[in-house]
């Protein structure tokens, strides 16, 4: 199985999407959006044009539109993940051929013109792997796992040799510990829309040492 050809983040020119026939990339710098005539309320998902290969990078994704009811997935794959192999496909979804991706999952479901209640919004965390993930809906205190919204900005951390992607949102820290097996792979950001239109805006990469990706 021939891995998809992307640069990795350490040489890498500029910061945008891998092209998607289920996405449009808008000619604005970082954009990346749901296709517009998507008939299907399914995720797909996008994927960073470079691969983290050493090192450490953090991303800022800015969540430009999301189609009531809202859904949204943050993550990482590497480059055995089989991405968009089937329907609802996104890093840290649950479901058969997930793996070798991790992430945070938000769906809401709600009747047209009704205010969707708490208890119809999922929100979880997790991923492949019987050694590193499980799946939870809660923060290590407790707390319910944050709800993301339109305007939010998602902070992904990818750590390749440690083994580690930590998401933050809204002040909330979501660490993920990858299976061993994968600890050392390239990992490259994943973001997954369901709804047609929905996008989200690569703000910024950078590096551990703070500077721009070059």
């Amino acid at each position: 199985r021939s891995l998809w050809r992307l640069p990795p983040a350490s040489f890498c020119s500029a910061s945008g999407w891998k092209e998607s026939r289920h996405f449009h990339l808008d000619g604005r710098l970082g954009c990346v959006t749901r296709h517009r005539l998507s008939g299907f309320h399914s995720f797909r998902t996008a994927v960073a044009d470079e691969w983290v290969i050493r090192g450490e990078v953090e991303y800022a994704v800015r969540v430009d539109t999301l189609r009531e009811p809202c859904a949204i997935a943050v993550g990482a794959v590497t480059p055995a993940a089989l991405v968009n192999c089937d329907f609802g496909w996104a890093p840290g979804s649950a479901g058969v051929r997930r793996e070798h991706s991790w992430g945070y999952v938000m769906e809401e479901a709600r009747a047209d013109g009704e205010e969707a209640p708490p208890s119809t919004r999922a929100v979880s965390l997790g991923g492949s792997g019987t050694d590193g993930v499980k799946r939870v809906d809660a923060l290590p205190d407790g707390r319910p796992l944050p709800s993301a919204r339109r305007g939010d900005t998602f902070r992904v951390r990818l750590s390749p040799a440690s083994g580690r992607v930590e998401i933050t949102l809204r002040g909330a820290s979501m660490v993920l510990s990858l299976p061993a097996s994968d600890a050392g792979q390239p990992l490259a950001l994943a973001v997954g829309l369901k709804y047609a239109a929905d996008s989200v805006t690569l703000v910024s990469a950078a590096r551990e040492e703070g500077l721009p990706v070059p």
